[in-house]
């Protein structure tokens, strides 16, 4: 136990300083998924006085080629701090990042619990659950990383690096088709940027499985990102971007 929160006050405390992101030394690094989730819960305590308690959830590392990067064995998740919610359009500083990455994602919020159980949840199911959804950017902070040498346990044990939120108006009850497959379009600083496609459903579905393994709660009223529809890009000061949803309309962020 003890291992475990010196673990967690490392990160903590690597953020509170604006440290450049390092794995967590060798004597009190997470041995297994199991071992990181709990250093996760114990940073979330230590931050929930400054940023208030976890609204929501993220996936992270969605991909195959970047999970192989971080040995990681499947996609991991990290929770989303209520003081870290915003509501477009923004403006975000980019000081209050090491490195700020922005993403584009289908937020869902949850009109029903979802408790972990042996059977995963049908479609109907899921979708019963769904209250609303809307288009939203999620703000990470890698610090800088070097994705090269980022030990996958690490990023999940402080917090899959997610630092808020930034949703649209939510639109309720979101058409099955939306949920099925989401589509959506991204403009930098104006100019088309990508495009792109995801299954919230899919990705919900997921979630719920994971947080149970993890001991973590999925309830009525949570937001969960569903992963993003375009490559992760990394804005500056007087950066633009909109982010527009087949169906659930259009948001814009901007930094300074």
């Amino acid at each position: 136990m003890e291992k475990l929160d010196r673990a967690a006050e490392f990160l903590d405390r690597a953020h509170r300083e604006r440290r450049r992101y390092e794995n967590l030394p060798r004597e009190i690094a997470p041995d297994d998924l199991a071992e990181a989730y709990a250093v996760q819960r114990r940073l979330h305590a230590l931050r929930r006085p400054r940023l208030g308690e976890i609204v929501g959830w993220k996936i992270a590392v969605t991909t195959p080629a970047m999970r192989r990067i971080l040995a990681l064995p499947r996609p991991v998740v990290g929770g989303i701090f209520a003081g870290q919610v915003h509501r477009c359009p923004t403006t975000i500083a980019i000081s209050d990042f090491g490195r700020a990455c922005l993403e584009f994602e289908i937020a869902l919020r949850l009109a029903a619990d979802l408790p972990g159980r042996e059977q995963p949840y049908l479609r109907a199911e899921l979708q019963a659950a769904v209250g609303a959804a809307c288009p939203a950017f999620e703000l990470v902070d890698d610090r800088h990383a070097d994705y090269a040498g980022t030990q996958g346990l690490s990023l999940c044990a402080d917090n899959a690096w997610n630092a808020g939120i930034a949703c649209g108006e939510w639109v309720e009850d979101p058409p099955q088709a939306t949920l099925d497959t989401a589509s959506g379009r991204v403009e930098w600083d104006g100019a088309p940027a990508g495009q792109g496609e995801s299954t919230p459903l899919d990705a919900l579905g997921w979630l719920a499985s994971e947080l149970a393994h993890a001991g973590l709660p999925l309830r009525r009223g949570m937001i969960v990102m569903s992963g993003s529809l375009v490559a992760t890009r990394y804005p500056a000061a007087g950066t633009k971007a909109r982010f527009a949803a087949d169906g659930l309309g259009a948001i814009e962020i901007a930094f300074e």
